[in-house]
């Protein structure tokens, strides 16, 4: 009797042995739904890839609708298709038991109200399993990420419309109290405890909270030293020096590049055009100190805020280069010490400019570099964004280059004062230019010319 009794109350009393429903809306369109969930104590409601979700009657936004009952004492969740395709970590809300493009909502109506755009996405490896931009779409201002470990690095970025075209890192943050940056401008934060953080992003706002572990700033330290080939990594407070020097003992045959930050900060970042002494040293496209060793020896960084140096057993720069601006790209490398006598331009009739004849090769990327005593010491243009050859302008190509550029002229936009022509135009038509044009060659370039107005073969004005 007592047995009958025990099953009678455990089927009218079921309702306290669950917590709720959770729904999954299955806008992919995965073939198998399953709910993986586990407590503390190692608790699991069963083995990876947990229990399988049953399909409701119910749509939301067209898609399907599947259900499962939470057991008592669960929250942390993870949705997934039995395969590798799943969510996050989440955490099951009672308030909010329904979940659509990784976001929680109270009702169904709430799903079916929701924007169809994401305000912004959430990218990141560490923090959301994978660097692409559009990883992790947030429908409203803000989003939680739970269970993140204790003491572990995040790094991560934003993006506006998941293009990398729109990202935001570090440098764009409305508070960067305990954040770092971490390299290419990411952010990064390590939490005191086991817990979650939540990244909001507005059109004024973009924050990240959460129990953080406090950055301090050791008053003894005189600068930093970052570089992922020298010191393993492009934080920027990646190597504390507390004294005006650090030598690096048994350097191994190579190229290294690296730069050095003054508070931990890559606002204060020093590199390749605040040396005092530029011997053997060259730099990259980022401005970063660069230097070969042949040998394996010793180097000795030196920053005081009036002297920095490099120092050691630094192979020499070959060949001597003539002074002057050089291309300098993908194909050629980064550094003075590859350059050639064939990548120096010359300078043409036509004061302040420059003209070099080369073959170029489609999809590399070239610079326009000004080398003076066998080191770069500026690019043009002076940014991140290199001009990539196309199919039009690869082969035996002339580019004009004028550093300090001529309000006179409309330079096209191969890198803000740099065009591209061919060497020979064969064939040329005046749909650029209405009425009459006179075809001349001005520096090696065939050219429309119509009342003191000159036209390149692609229809850009050249003067």
């Amino acid at each position: 009797m007592k047995k009958i009794f025990s099953l009678f109350a455990a089927v009218l009393f079921c309702t306290s042995m669950f917590a709720g429903n959770v729904y999954f809306v299955n806008a992919d369109a995965w073939t198998a739904v399953n709910a993986y969930m586990w407590a503390d104590g190692d608790k699991k409601n069963a083995e990876w890839p947990g229990v399988a979700m049953t399909k409701t009657i119910d749509k939301a936004k067209g898609f399907d609708v599947y259900s499962y009952e939470v057991p008592e004492g669960f929250s942390n969740l993870i949705f997934n298709n039995g395969d590798k395709t799943q969510t996050a970590d989440l955490v099951y809300n009672e308030a909010k038991p329904y979940f659509y493009a990784n976001v929680w909502y109270a009702t169904l109506a709430d799903v079916e109200a929701a924007g169809a755009k994401p305000k912004f996405y959430v990218t990141g490896e560490s923090l959301v399993g994978n660097w692409n931009p559009d990883k992790l779409p947030v429908y409203e201002e803000s989003v939680t990420i739970p269970n993140l470990e204790a003491n572990k690095e995040y790094a991560f970025k934003v993006t506006v419309d998941g293009t990398w075209a729109t990202a935001k890192g570090y440098s764009e943050l409305t508070d960067k109290t305990n954040l770092k940056s971490g390299n290419d401008n990411n952010v990064v934060f390590a939490l005191k405890e086991a817990g979650a953080v939540t990244i909001k992003y507005t059109a004024s706002e973009f924050t990240v909270t959460g129990n953080f572990v406090e950055k301090t700033v050791d008053p003894n330290v005189k600068f930093y030293i970052t570089g992922e080939t020298l010191v393993g990594n492009w934080n920027p407070d990646k190597l504390p020096v507390t004294s005006e020097s650090y030598t690096f003992e048994d350097l191994a045959p190579g190229t290294y590049a690296f730069a050095i930050t003054v508070d931990g900060t890559w606002a204060t970042k020093k590199g390749f055009s605040d040396l005092t002494n530029k011997t053997n040293l060259t730099t990259d496209k980022d401005g970063n100190v660069v230097f070969t060793m042949t040998t394996i020896g010793n180097v000795t960084v030196k920053y005081t805020g009036t002297e920095f140096t490099v120092t050691g057993d630094i192979a020499s720069i070959e060949p001597t280069l003539t002074d002057g601006y050089y291309l300098i790209g993908d194909k050629y490398d980064w550094s003075a010490s590859k350059l050639t006598a064939a990548q120096l331009f010359a300078q043409t009739e036509q004061e302040g400019e420059y003209k070099l004849e080369i073959t170029l090769t489609e999809g590399e990327k070239i610079k326009v570099a000004k080398v003076e005593a066998d080191a770069i010491v500026s690019w043009y243009p002076n940014n991140d964004y290199n001009y990539t050859v196309d199919a039009a302008h690869a082969g035996l190509m002339t580019i004009y280059f004028r550093p300090a550029g001529n309000a006179e002229e409309t330079w096209a936009a191969f890198g803000g004062n740099m065009y591209i022509e061919a060497k020979e135009a064969t064939a040329i038509t005046n749909t650029a230019v209405e009425g009459k044009a006179v075809k001349t060659v001005v520096n090696g370039m065939l050219v429309i010319e119509k009342a003191g107005v000159r036209y390149n073969v692609m229809g850009q004005i050249v003067k």
